[in-house]
């Protein structure tokens, strides 16, 4: 189950990519790839904060501290996300034309969509966390599967229409649904309320 959950992220990390060389141009797939990387920035976040909870989601004594350490780690982690998207998304367009030339201005507005979908991959990726953490690899591999179906129907529907930023959309959309789908499996596998995951609480300002 851990593979397959393995195997069904790299595919949704890839399938937009080779959905847009089959069907836009080469120069296209470029304004992507130059999007996802400025934009995808702001997605570091998730993935930096899973590599310091998860030892702890593992090592939680029982099942109401793991929902606590979870719950507290969602939340920061969307916080973060969401204020490193903020500082980025006006940067963007300067950035860049700075860093790649302003031939490839036009991924600005991809770029700033992208920036916009780290708060939802963060959470998804603290929630899968803390189910692999409670030893249900399995219930964060249908989180994944979840976010591959959103995705191919988004890319279905958006790409032909809006392009690069229909793909970029559908990332946004696909992992929102990502998120909300492991929320819902936290929140039977972990007893994590819905509350304990978007309330900030007194103690999360504190730390």
């Amino acid at each position: 189950s851990t593979h397959l959950g393995y195997t069904t992220t790299v595919l949704s990390q890839r399938l937009d990519q080779a959905v847009i060389a089959l069907v836009l141009s080469a120069q296209d797939l470029g304004l992507y790839l130059v999007a996802l990387a400025a934009g995808g920035v702001a997605a570091l976040v998730g993935g930096t904060m899973e590599l310091v909870a998860f030892p702890k989601f593992a090592a939680a004594p029982d099942a109401v501290a793991r929902a606590a350490v979870v719950g507290r780690y969602v939340r920061a982690t969307v916080a973060l996300s969401a204020l490193t998207a903020m500082v980025l998304v006006p940067l963007l367009p300067w950035l860049i034309e700075m860093l790649f030339g302003p031939a490839f201005a036009a991924a600005a507005g991809p770029a700033r969509i992208f920036a916009l979908a780290a708060a939802p991959i963060g959470a998804k990726v603290i929630l899968c966390a803390g189910l692999r953490g409670a030893g249900r690899p399995l219930e964060a591999a249908r989180v994944e599967v979840g976010v591959l179906m959103a995705l191919a129907a988004a890319l279905a529907a958006l790409l032909p229409v809006l392009g690069i930023a229909g793909a970029a959309w559908a990332i946004l959309f696909a992992q929102a649904i990502g998120a909300g789908i492991a929320a819902s499996r936290a929140r039977h596998g972990l007893g994590l309320a819905w509350s304990d995951v978007l309330t900030p609480f007194a103690e999360d300002r504190r730390r």
